[in-house]
């Protein structure tokens, strides 16, 4: 995904992180051990990727995938 933006309203409930999912779902399918993301900064984009299940890290987030072995 090179890109995501949410308008403020409406908005359903889940319409952030099905984006964020759909990144993360052919990682694990490859068995990758994680996804890395590059973001704008601002606190409301860290605090939505850490929702997703992110973590921060200096240049980006990353969110470490469960090993299939």
């Amino acid at each position: 995904m090179d890109a995501a933006v949410l308008a403020e309203a409406p908005r359903q409930p889940g319409a952030g992180r099905r984006p964020a999912d759909a990144v993360v779902r052919p990682g694990e399918a490859a068995g990758r051990c994680e996804v890395r993301l590059s973001a704008a900064d601002g606190a409301y984009v860290g605090t939505f990727h850490e929702a997703c299940g992110f973590a921060t890290r200096a240049a980006g987030f990353r969110r470490c995938l469960a090993r299939p072995w």
